[in-house]
């Protein structure tokens, strides 16, 4: 399949900015990387669209099986997922495959000022589930909060209507998942994270802001590859 094409590459960011600061060059760059990802959105968007359903499920089954079969799943004992939605590559058979292994398993739960938390589920199913903001499904209060020093080391699935080589994120624009990674890079601590996302959506490079935080790997179908952003970057 191809890949989204016609993305003007970004310098590499660096350091996490100290205090908010920012220089003025990174101010332009920042609005230039969110003009570029808004016009990118509705063309991902359509790519993913336009699979049919038989290519949609045979991709997702792919997806899956390229994790399940990674050492990065064989060895993880907290693992966190999210309930997908819009077209997403359906990974509720990880959330399944886990429960049965007896892995943690930990689903996202949107808060204010672009926050995620995340909660431990103590089974699987949608008795466990409750509608969230834009059209997503999240834990009820029943299952227990996870603290945000336990993701240090879990493996942690990030949804992205595409990813780049390096592991640069384009998202739907909330900036949730953006704000979990800054946060978590700036307290020093370290998921494993995957992107998930159809291999006709892959770029071969994304626009990208100074806090955005790459993922450490990137999930297609049939695929789980490394990024190679420098990892230096974004530990503080």
């Amino acid at each position: 399949m191809t890949t989204v094409g016609s993305i003007r590459k970004s310098p590499l960011p660096g350091h996490l900015p100290r205090g908010g600061v920012t220089q003025p060059a990174d101010d332009a760059r920042n609005a230039a990387a969110v003009a570029e990802k808004k016009r990118l959105r509705p063309l991902c968007l359509a790519r993913r669209e336009s699979l049919t359903q038989d290519e949609r499920a045979a991709a997702d089954d792919a997806l899956c099986g390229a994790l399940l079969s990674a050492p990065l799943w064989q060895t993880a004992r907290l693992i966190c997922l999210y309930v997908p939605m819009r077209g997403e590559p359906d990974i509720l058979p990880l959330w399944r495959r886990g429960q049965a292994l007896d892995k943690r398993i930990a689903l996202p739960v949107c808060g204010t000022a672009r926050s995620l938390s995340f909660r431990l589920m103590p089974g699987y199913g949608a008795m466990f589930l409750r509608p969230g903001p834009y059209g997503t499904q999240e834990p009820t209060e029943d299952c227990l909060p996870l603290p945000l020093a336990d993701l240090n080391g879990a493996l942690m699935l990030v949804p992205g209507l595409s990813f780049d080589g390096d592991g640069y994120r384009l998202g739907y624009g909330g900036g949730y998942y953006d704000t979990l990674l800054y946060t978590l890079a700036a307290h020093g601590i370290a998921p494993i994270t995957v992107g998930v996302t159809y291999a006709c959506c892959l770029a071969p490079c994304l626009p990208h802001q100074t806090h955005d935080v790459p993922v450490r790997y990137v999930l297609s179908e049939g695929r789980l590859a490394p990024a190679h952003a420098k990892r230096d970057d974004f530990t503080r």
